[in-house]
């Protein structure tokens, strides 16, 4: 078996200090860091893919999500990797941390099994019993040839069994020492492990463990099964962590009359993933949301899909987005099925987010006659990782075939995965100051960072984010500190990180303490960052910098190679010129190019060298596309397009060498350069002129060069002019909340910010909920500069490009939404996220028009004109 991935970092620590190697960065000055506890890092083992034990280099591991650790470690939650072809899976640890409860089992093992034939798990419980472990056994009289049957039959261990051919005892839990328990949708067999989509929960409660233990002895002592059995008389809910929990057992406790209550307590949206759905009752409930502006999307498994009583194709005629599952790892009909009975209710909101998982299929047999049991859990911890499974099993689905067209991903909208992505916990010299940790937004929308965590193994909140919108693609880098007026970056709050050298984990959590991203590593080098592999990637171990071949060590908020993450302004020191003929005063310049596709607002920027980073601080300055700005320390250089003089009258760049980094406002490095000499009477150009790939050389060394340096203009001495743009639709601006009536007044501005005419026939515009409340007439074109405004209803003859939604509501929540806008294939083309809306004024983009700029209400906007402007610019004039 191989060897288990949850082995405890502590241990691996213990090790290092018993052997003398132990070198922990301190938890605060003077004082001495411990390594990670076991609650916080019991995923940080060395383990290798085949099982074997890694070596004593450097190596750090992505951990969330292998398993999800919840409640503060009571819970871990565990999902099968089938893959999606035959063979494609890979081995989940879901079956060893089964295995290693029942070894470390002191007194009882109780299983009660449907399929039981996963030699793990099997080797481990006879183990249990010939060690002197009570082990009992339920199952089911019509699974008697499985290896697990036989075997503990043969190891003494006493079975009651369900009578074959009479119905089944299908539950998959057990309960270890009366306070582990272990449930979900996951069969103990090669199939249930290997080939299907399933989920297991380890829930360490002794109120749980009590629960689900009654249950077994109704089978176990007295022998009964189905309609026999009685209900048990608990009380619910009960606590597991600091959440509610409710668990019921079919037939006695009427499993699908809970889930219909729970679904009319829906407000927003229900996700669902199910092997077998036959229900009437619960299908005419879920039609019934849709129909009320719930939205609802399922994955059905293909195989029962295909059975004449499964509800898929009445659900996907009453225009319901169903989809048919994409695994198709399967031997015959053995494996290949998505096994999941899991029902998500209102995730990724605070409207008490609930989760339905299970043994129990959505049916006439397994509500009436079947031994089944339900867990329900409350709270956004246990939702977001559902959801990401959900989200991941719906990429590879396919629509319904009586679905005729494709919808939308409601994923698209919903699920932006932020990661961390770099950190450096051994920087070369002091630690104190210049740890850090990059943390990038992989997703479609931007995402607001607000009350979020960033932590390590000994403190959960070594920083608390403030006001920050992480734009998509983009990146933050949280540093332990070290911020100075000439040195602007972001640094954790309680001005340390923390991060041990020899072994540790830093943890990123929601404002709603939800685990977003996890990584653990140890034997950090020094001057030698770990990053994500792949870079900017949603899952990955992490490797030390150097092996990327990138040539560089680290590259905090930039891509492993250096240049800028997308969702970054592409600003670029393209050229400087420390050593002029003659004096340098007055002729030393710095030329910056936006090598991108947006406009950037330069306002509070810095530029600097490695002895000041504040050589110069830019005022209001906006730099578009393909433009340029160049930077004289001194002196009037009106003939130099675009050219201004130093705010700290010196740029004092060094003739021999020297480090030239230029940072946003916000701190974060956007470019930096260095070179190791100058040519008297020649600048320093990028060899590929306006290129952020390209090294600095010479200027008369470049083929098309004109002259030593060409500061305003490209090297052959042609004007830098704004770049053709590929077309660029964006969301610029929304009215969740107009004075008065919100109908006929909400509305979503939309501006073409590129050079090319768009085409949006049949694209749709919608909210967290619905994708289209809008959905674009054919021979729709917005021309450059255009603009089209949805309203939700009504006429608005005075506005320009004023339209009404097609669905005649927009429907924009005042307490906060995703706006998405989606092309004809359904992907997203822009979305913006706000959390809440003052009543009589709109949201729009803070830099007028710029995509990489996040909303503010109106008459934060400079130069703007009332709380709204639907059809202008914020200032009232026309694009």
């Amino acid at each position: 078996m191989k060897s288990l991935m949850l082995r405890k970092l502590l241990g691996l620590a213990l090790l290092l200090v018993l052997s003398g190697c132990l070198n922990a960065a301190p938890d605060a000055p003077g004082s001495a860091q411990a390594p990670a506890p076991a609650d916080e890092s019991s995923q940080q083992d060395g383990r290798q893919q085949d099982g074997s034990q890694q070596d004593d280099g450097p190596q750090g591991w992505q951990t969330v999500r292998r398993p999800y650790v919840i409640a503060d470690g009571e819970v871990q939650l565990h999902f099968t990797r089938p893959g999606i072809v035959r063979d494609g899976g890979e081995d989940p640890e879901a079956d060893d941390a089964i295995a290693e409860a029942i070894r470390g089992a002191q007194t009882s093992v109780d299983l009660c099994l449907y399929e039981f034939n996963r030699p793990e798990i099997v080797d481990a419980a006879v183990e249990a019993a010939n060690n002197g472990v009570e082990v009992r056994f339920v199952g089911d009289g019509d699974e008697l040839e499985d290896e697990g049957y036989v075997r503990l039959e043969h190891a003494g261990v006493e079975m009651a069994l369900r009578k074959p051919h009479d119905r089944i005892m299908h539950n998959k839990f057990a309960v270890i020492d009366n306070r582990i328990v272990f449930t979900g949708s996951m069969n103990y067999s090669e199939n249930g492990v290997m080939r299907n989509n399933n989920n297991l929960l380890r829930i360490e409660s002794t109120d749980l463990a009590d629960i689900y233990a009654q249950e077994f002895q109704q089978m176990y002592d007295e022998r009964k099964f189905g309609r026999s059995k009685e209900p048990l008389g608990i009380s619910l809910p009960v606590g597991i962590g600091n959440r509610p929990a409710e668990v019921y057992f079919s037939p006695q406790d009427d499993a699908a009359e809970r889930v219909r209550d729970l679904l009319q307590e829906a407000d927003t949206r229900v996700f669902f993933m199910i092997f077998s759905f036959t229900h009437g009752d619960i299908s005419d409930d879920l039609i019934a949301l849709a129909d009320s502006g719930v939205e609802v999307v399922g994955i059905f498994d293909e195989s029962q899909a295909r059975g004449r009583y499964s509800v898929d194709e009445k659900l996907a005629e009453a225009g319901l987005p169903v989809f048919i599952d994409g695994n198709e790892n399967a031997i015959g009909f053995a494996g290949g099925k998505l096994h999941h009975k899991v029902m998500l209710i209102d995730p990724g909101t605070d409207s008490d987010p609930v989760v339905v998982t299970g043994s129990y299929n959505w049916s006439k047999n397994a509500t009436e006659n079947n031994d089944e049991n339900i867990l329900v859990l409350h709270g956004p911890e246990y939702a977001a990782p559902y959801l990401e499974e959900f989200c991941k099993n719906l990429e590879v689905a396919r629509p319904h075939p009586d679905i005729q067209v494709k919808p939308p991903n409601p994923c698209a909208n919903l699920f932006t995965p932020v990661r961390i992505n770099e950190f450096m916990p051994n920087p070369d010299g002091a630690d104190s100051d210049n740890e850090w940790v990059e943390i990038v937004n992989t997703g479609t929308a931007p995402i607001d960072l607000t009350g979020w965590q960033l932590g390590d193994g000994l403190r959960k909140a070594r920083h608390v984010f403030g006001d920050v919108v992480l734009p998509r693609g983009g990146s933050i880098v949280v540093y332990s500190g070290g911020a100075t007026a000439q040195n602007p970056r972001t640094v954790a709050s309680t001005g340390y990180l923390g991060l041990a050298n020899n072994a540790d984990e830093i943890v990123l959590r929601d404002e709603h303490d939800v685990v977003i991203d996890r990584v653990a590593y140890k034997s950090a080098e020094s001057g030698i960052s770990f990053n994500r592999d792949p870079d900017g990637g949603k899952e990955g171990d992490f490797v030390t910098h150097d092996t990327l071949g990138t040539g560089l060590e680290s590259s905090p908020n930039r891509r492993a190679d250096g240049t800028a993450w997308a969702g970054q302004p592409q600003v670029i020191i393209n050229e400087l010129f420390p050593n002029p003929s003659g004096t340098d005063d007055g002729n030393e310049f710095i030329e910056l190019v936006n090598a991108g596709s947006a406009s950037v607002n330069l306002q509070d920027w810095q530029l600097g060298d490695s002895v000041a980073g504040d050589r110069h601080v830019f005022s209001a300055r906006t730099l578009g596309p393909g433009e340029s700005v160049v930077v004289f320390d001194s002196g009037s250089h009106t003939s130099i397009a675009n050219a201004i003089t130093s705010s700290s009258g010196t740029l004092s760049l060094n003739n021999t060498g020297d480090t030239i980094t230029l940072v946003d406002h916000l701190g974060r490095h956007v470019d930096q350069v260095q070179y190791a000499g100058s040519t008297d009477g020649a600048s320093l150009n990028r060899q590929t002129d306006g290129s952020p790939l390209a090294a600095m050389v010479d200027h008369d060394t470049i083929g098309s060069a004109l002259g030593s340096s060409s500061p305003g203009t490209r090297v052959d001495g042609s004007l830098w002019t704004r770049a053709d743009l590929e077309t660029r639709v964006i969301i610029n601006e929304v009215f969740p909340n107009p004075d008065g009536s919100d109908a006929g007044q909400e509305f979503v501005e939309i501006i073409n910010v590129g050079t090319q005419t768009a085409d949006l026939s049949g694209w749709t515009l919608g909210d967290a909920v619905v994708s289209d409340r809008h959905t674009f007439p054919s021979d729709t074109r917005l021309a450059p500069d255009g603009v089209i405004v949805v309203f939700d209803s009504g006429t608005h003859d005075t506005v320009s490009g004023a339209v009404s939604a097609s669905s005649g509501n927009l429907s924009l929540n005042n307490s906060g939404d995703v706006i998405t806008l989606f092309d004809t294939g359904g992907e997203p083309v822009d979305a913006v996220h706000y959390d809440n809306a003052t009543s009589g004024k709109s949201l729009n983009r803070l830099d007028d028009g710029n995509p990489d700029s996040p909303l503010d209400y109106h008459d934060q906007v400079s130069g703007a004109v009332g709380n709204s402007s639907p059809g202008l610019r914020a200032d009232g004039s026309a694009w």
